[in-house]
């Protein structure tokens, strides 16, 4: 069958309109920025990102109210040198970490859960250059424990504790040993244990240490997981994801099975291959969908568990970020070529179309 220049056209033109018509589309929150962004979901359910400005600053930006638009962007000052992280306390507090230009880790706290406004910046000591990994452990059987990880300028891992992300801190850190070639990623898994990883410094593995328990304070011996990684590991929802050094996404499930009381030896699946020709560190929202920037710079999809990617277009610098909404869909934030943050929302919870 032959069909005109016209005809082909026009059919083009409506596969083109199918097309935008299936993904959702690609919305600014404006400001102007350098780095990666991070956020949390927090204790009133709406989202909050942060991310390093163009002066060096530290800024926020959250939704009016759960799932709904986003107010503008507010600066929370300082001068940090890092990748922004955050986490969420036990009584809902949302605590924010920098690495400042001194070198020494800062944080910013909101003062009561859900209202955006936050202490004053605070220096908990340390030294690193690279991005830090913060984790809250809300235990079944133990008061609350957080942890901070950086790689030190030793290349070791140094953690420093306290009860809540939003504080107190001391300034005092704790060496656990191990020469990393990237930053940390952390995590907690089912039995509250929690856990942090690293890029081996000699083999490029992926490496970590657990809690011996739940609240126990001390931690495992490094093990590694084998493989062979570029750039940093990230955790969510049991499983830790990274780039190979192949440029493909990578992913390992934590099997290890849930337990009242105790902490059983744990188990780890096999590493998969997820495929693709990546150019950014990976991310996953909870809800196990991966994220990642392909050599075409727009956003790609896949699952855990593998399956075929998908473009969710647009154009991005440096690493995707995703969190999960409370009526259940993803939203990915990301740095645009021209500064300002970019974010794109599935259509309905789970589905892209």
């Amino acid at each position: 069958m032959q069909y005109s220049k016209a005809v082909l056209v026009s059919l083009c033109s409506l596969f083109s309109a199918s097309i935008l018509l299936a993904t959702p589309s690609w919305l600014s929150l404006g400001g102007s920025f350098q780095g990666n962004p991070v956020g949390v979901r927090g204790y009133d359910g709406r989202l909050e990102v942060f991310v390093r400005g163009t002066d060096n600053a530290l800024w926020f930006a959250a939704q009016t109210s759960p799932g709904g638009s986003w107010a503008p962007f507010v600066s929370l000052g300082g001068v940090i040198i890092s990748n922004p992280a955050a986490a969420v306390d036990s009584t809902g507090r949302i605590a924010v970490f920098a690495v400042g230009g001194d070198s020494a880790v800062w944080t910013r706290a909101q003062i009561s859960p859900g209202i955006d406004n936050f202490s004053d910046w605070t220096s908990i000591g340390g030294s690193t250059t690279t991005d830090l990994a913060v984790v809250q452990v809300n235990l079944l059987h133990a008061v609350p424990v957080a942890y901070v990880f950086m790689r030190g300028p030793d290349g070791a891992l140094w953690s420093n504790r306290t009860n809540e992300v939003s504080g107190p801190w001391g300034t005092s850190w704790t060496s656990l040993g191990g020469y990393l070639a990237s930053a940390p990623g952390a995590g907690v898994n089912v039995n509250g244990q929690a856990t942090v990883f690293g890029r081996g410094g000699g083999d490029n593995a992926l490496w970590y240490r657990q809690e011996t328990a739940e609240g126990s304070l001390t931690f495992n011996d490094w093990a590694t997981l084998g493989g062979a990684m570029s750039g940093r590991p990230a955790e969510v929802s049991g499983y830790v994801i990274y780039q190979g050094m192949d440029n493909a996404a990578w992913a390992i499930q934590d099997t290890t099975p849930f337990v009242r009381y105790g902490a059983p030896p744990t188990t780890w699946s096999s590493l998969v291959s997820l495929g693709g020709y990546i150019t950014s560190n990976p991310t996953m929202s909870v809800d196990r969908q991966v994220y990642i920037v392909g050599a075409d710079t727009a956003l790609w999809t896949t699952t855990a568990a593998g399956g075929s990617w998908q473009s969710l277009g647009g154009s991005v610098v440096g690493d995707p970020f995703a969190l999960l909404n409370q009526d259940g869909t993803d939203d990915v934030f990301a740095i645009g070529f021209d500064g300002t943050l970019w974010h794109i929302r599935q259509s309905s919870a789970g589905s892209w179309q």
